[in-house]
């Protein structure tokens, strides 16, 4: 398993755009770090150079969504 930076730059309860510094494969299955909520699971359903679209395996709670925008302003 690899690892790299990348930053959460739309999000959803569903899912979220990625800026990364390295590529991306779709249909790569990927584990997000975000902050309060811990590892999250997702795929890439799309890649583009170093932007990525990727899904949740389980959405978001309503609760966590709305934390991490009041916390860092991220929203689809």
């Amino acid at each position: 398993m690899s690892r790299t930076l990348c930053k959460v730059v739309d999000l959803s309860v569903h899912g979220c755009r990625l800026l990364t510094f390295s590529s991306m494969d779709s249909n790569q299955p990927i584990w997000l770090n975000l902050p309060g909520l811990g590892m999250i699971a997702a795929v890439v359903v799309w890649a583009d150079d170093l932007v990525a679209g990727c899904v949740f395996q389980a959405p978001l709670s309503n609760e966590s969504f709305d934390a991490l925008v009041s916390r860092h302003g991220l929203t689809h």
